[in-house]
């Protein structure tokens, strides 16, 4: 884009560089033969050169609005780089953040596993628990029958003690 602006303003320069030379030459030619018919011509030389004044002044012009727009341009152009630049340091910045969550979802996904292998052992630790529970249970109820049993067979004695006695 840069390049296709510089040619094209080369190319406006060239060709208004050319118009130029052309009027000069055709208005320096016009004024020898002038001198030479001693002013025959002279208001008509005269006024061939104002012409010739008018679109110097108008080329003039038209190269100091292509210097302006070219300025503007430029201008332009080193906003662009600015923002770039900017931009450049956001998404570095962008970069260094999802680097940083990266690490962080690492750290927070060992530490799941961690606490899913702690959980699972705690898990075990409670099964084992239940089942000695149940088998604590089982042997408690055992226990409470031979009691009762043996009660049983304390309180046949000692009824069977009485019964002696009182016969």
């Amino acid at each position: 884009l840069e390049a296709a602006k510089a040619a094209a303003l080369e190319s406006l320069r060239e060709e208004l560089e050319g118009a130029k030379a052309k009027a000069l030459a055709d208005s320096d030619a016009e004024h020898s033969k002038e001198l030479a018919l001693l002013g025959r011509k002279l208001a008509d030389t005269e006024g061939k050169l104002q012409t010739a004044n008018e679109s110097l002044a108008a080329t003039e012009a038209a190269k100091a609005a292509v210097e302006a727009a070219k300025a503007e341009l430029e201008g332009k152009h080193a906003d662009l780089e600015a923002a770039h630049g900017t931009r450049g340091n956001e998404l570095d910045a962008a970069n260094a953040r999802i680097s940083s969550l990266e690490g962080d979802v690492a750290s927070l996904t060992g530490r799941v596993a961690s606490l899913e292998a702690t959980k699972a052992d705690l898990e075990g630790q409670l099964t084992r628990a239940r089942e000695k529970i149940a088998t604590d249970d089982a042997l408690l109820e055992r226990v409470r029958r031979a009691m009762s049993i043996g009660l049983g067979l304390l309180e046949d004695q000692k009824n069977n003690t009485f019964e002696g006695s009182a016969e």
